[in-house]
């Protein structure tokens, strides 16, 4: 017999004793053809038994010549009998119940049923080292996902919150990857289609889990670069500011000397004019009140230098415009130069400056890359190994088990189904509207019925046929030959009416 063969046998027994309505000891005697309250009692008594209620009864873990026949000789079932292959769970059957909170929990973390579980006791530890695989991805998508959202809010209960927000649906979505892989027996394409999904999807998972861990565990060297990709930057970009800077400056004192020379030709036109007003007064010059001729001079030269000041100042003004306009566009863009710096030492701490950093990392210095690949490596090998693990292990008693139980539900829910159909339809057809509607339907078949055998009535008329098949009968007669007659005379005689 085949290890399968065993274990479906074994399966069947539990899940009759697992199913009966009375004690477990009881089903073992009926299974091997005994009557429980009397056959049992005396067999044992004398020593003697079906052997195959004393192989059962040994797997149960009973003395077949004393704890049977003393059990049974008061009609009782031995309450200690559990999973027949299983003896020591047999012996205590309250081991189950001494299984703590955390290997249940990690049970679920694997995706496993749990009251199914607890029969296989060689499974236990297995579904608890894929429990803690899959916890343990769920811890690191945590801290990933917290220290993420810290980078980018720099906000403690933000990235607390969303760490565990995201822990949680990455496990679960672990969880469920796990819980749906199962070993087949025969490979169809759309099963291998199912399972290149799964594994894409838990590569996936352990890339998102890994990068901002790997940013974290590489945070010094990733630092250091940006503080000299930064330092690269605010030179070349001091450098400018020197350049606007100066600009500005030869500028504003190219400004200044135009006003002064506005300024100059403006001292010299109010000088020339003080001079005219101080001749026609007589408070300057000759002192002789009224207009002369050194008036005459002197107004000729205020309005020489009226003249000059204006032509001058119209250009000047225009030149020192012109200054300003450019002063202004420098200046904005000293002040655009400077906010640049400002962010540029702000986008230090953004994630995807830091991810371009790691990768300019890795082109300059290999280990770096070397390094982050073996991360990365080791987040998917931790993500993929309970599914390569279940589909490559042989089947266990777990499986097989499960099977049986998707099995009985799927039998118990069609027959729920089926039962309920049948419900329905009985109802339906003892309903009014339903035996109304057989009785309308009988009255028209019987009404068309009446009719069609009126009417053959009416057209049959058995002299007319009995002529014709006379007349049949000779004309064949006429056809043949007299050898063949005679030879039909010879046979039984048929009666022709």
């Amino acid at each position: 017999m085949s290890d399968a063969d065993f274990i479906r046998e074994v399966e069947e027994l539990y899940l009759r004793l697992a199913n009966a309505d009375t004690d477990d000891l009881v089903e073992l005697a009926k299974l091997a053809g005994l009557d429980p309250k009397t056959d049992l009692a005396e067999e044992y008594s004398a020593g003697q038994a079906s052997s195959d209620l004393v192989d059962l009864a040994k797997l149960a873990g009973l003395d077949p010549k004393t704890d049977l026949a003393e059990e049974y000789s008061v009609g009782q079932a031995s309450s200690s009998v559990w999973v027949p292959w299983d003896a020591a769970a047999q012996k205590q059957p309250n081991k189950l119940d001494q299984i703590n909170f955390l290997v249940k929990f990690l049970w679920f973390c694997a995706g496993a049923n749990i009251k199914v579980l607890e029969r296989c006791q060689v499974d236990h530890n297995k579904y608890a080292m894929i429990g803690f695989t899959v916890l343990l991805t769920s811890v690191a998508a945590s801290l990933s996902g917290g220290y993420v959202l810290w980078t980018v809010f720099n906000s403690t209960k933000m990235a607390i919150s969303f760490g565990l927000f995201w822990g949680l649906m990455i496990g679960n979505l672990d969880r469920f990857l796990v819980s749906t892989t199962r070993k087949e027996e025969n490979w169809s394409v759309e099963k291998i289609v199912f399972l290149g999904v799964q594994v894409l999807v838990a590569i996936s998972i352990a890339f998102v889990v890994a990068k901002p861990l790997e940013l974290k565990i590489l945070e010094k060297p990733i630092r250091a670069e940006l503080v000299e990709q930064n330092s690269k930057i605010a030179l070349e970009k001091k450098t400018r500011l020197i350049l606007i800077y100066s600009e500005i400056s030869q500028l504003e004192k190219d400004n200044q000397k135009l006003q002064n020379n506005l300024d100059k030709l403006k001292q010299q036109m109010n000088e020339a004019y003080r001079a005219v007003i101080g001749e026609a007064e007589g408070t300057s010059g000759t002192k002789k009140l009224g207009t002369g001729p050194v008036y005459d001079k002197k107004w000729q030269k205020y309005q020489q230098s009226l003249i000059e000041y204006e032509s001058n100042k119209k250009n000047l003004d225009a030149q020192i415009k012109e200054n300003l306009n450019r002063i202004r566009k420098l200046t904005e863009k000293r002040d655009l130069e400077l906010a640049n710096i400002i962010t540029e030492k702000a986008k230090a701490d953004d994630i995807m400056t830091q991810l371009e950093t790691l990768n300019e990392l890795g082109k300059k210095k290999p280990i770096y890359a070397r390094l982050s690949f073996f991360i990365i490596l080791l987040f998917v090998l931790i993500d993929v190994s309970p599914i390569i693990a279940k589909l490559f292990l042989k089947s266990s008693l777990y499986d097989c088990l499960l099977d049986e139980e998707e099995k009985m539900q799927r039998t118990l829910y069609l027959q729920i189904q089926e039962k309920a159909q049948q419900e329905a339809m009985n109802n339906a057809f003892q309903s009014e509207n339903y035996q109304k509607a057989v009785d309308d339907l009988s009255k028209v078949y019987t009404n068309q019925l009446s009719r069609e055998i009126s009417r053959l009535g009416q057209e049959f008329n058995p002299a007319v046929y009995k002529q014709k098949i006379k007349q049949e009968m000779h004309k064949q007669m006429e056809n043949r030959t007299i050898p063949s007659i005679v030879e039909e005379l010879n046979l039984p005689h048929t009666y022709i009416p």
